[in-house]
């Protein structure tokens, strides 16, 4: 996997990404948590984490078939494969956490004091508290 780093211009090409998806809503394959965390890294880096399978799947079980013929077993596990995890009290803007929702656990966002995550209806914005997990976007020189 192509190593990624924050481009100094990360903090507005962040928030021209949540602010393009706030309205949007959750579609597999389209706008789902793994794509928006996708789309959050490439805005902040340049690289696109879900280069190898956007439009390649339309339902859930399309998603893990081929998050697994990437060898991942699922939306979690990719993160991990890409970025390196931290502690969620460590977490800052724009690092991926991993929170838990109604429908399960999903990839978010954070955007502060809360992790915004794709919902029926465009954004959520849910606690940090719900967080688990989470996975660092890593600045230019920094080591991890």
């Amino acid at each position: 996997m192509t190593p990624v780093v924050r481009l100094p211009h990360w903090r507005s090409a962040l928030s021209k990404c949540i602010e393009e998806a706030l309205q949007r809503p959750f579609e597999w394959g389209q706008h789902d948590c793994a794509l928006f965390a996708a789309d959050a890294v490439l805005a902040m880096t340049g690289v696109d984490p879900a280069e190898g399978w956007r439009g390649r799947y339309s339902t859930p079980r399309g998603a893990i078939r081929v998050l697994r013929q990437d060898g991942h077993d699922d939306h979690i596990a990719y993160a991990e494969g890409y970025l390196p995890e931290v502690h969620p009290a460590r977490a800052a803007m724009g690092d991926i956490m991993v929170v838990e929702t109604p429908e399960g656990a999903a990839l978010g966002v954070v955007t502060g004091a809360v992790v915004a995550v794709p919902g029926d209806d465009g954004l959520r914005f849910v606690s940090r508290i719900l967080a688990f997990r989470a996975f660092h976007v890593p600045f230019a020189g920094e080591v991890v």
